[in-house]
């Protein structure tokens, strides 16, 4: 996957999650993995796969449900966004001391 697909992906998952929310009126629920339920879930199919997601491989993602087709593609989505927010508080801490 090239950086333009990973950032492609970020945000159409991210206007997917904003309808979502909109849609349930709120999303200031809190939730934990824990409590997560495919009916919750932002997505019917997996953004890697394209198959339907199962409820064994759903992840919080800025607080809304978001379904995978199974565990390994969850935990790789959760590694990209771990690779991602790293990567932009380098950014951000880089910048700060660039404007100091």
């Amino acid at each position: 996957m090239g950086s333009g697909d990973a950032s492609s992906f970020e945000t159409d998952l991210t206007v997917l999650l904003r309808m979502r929310l909109r849609k349930s009126g709120n999303g200031s629920e809190a939730m934990s993995n824990d409590t997560l339920r495919i009916e919750d879930a932002v997505n019917e199919t997996c953004p890697w796969s394209g198959k339907p997601i199962a409820a064994d491989s759903l992840t919080l993602y800025h607080g809304a449900v978001v379904g995978f087709c199974n565990p390994g593609c969850r935990d790789k989505f959760e590694t990209a966004i771990r690779h991602f927010e790293n990567a932009l508080q380098v950014r951000r801490a880089e910048s700060a001391q660039n404007s100091e």
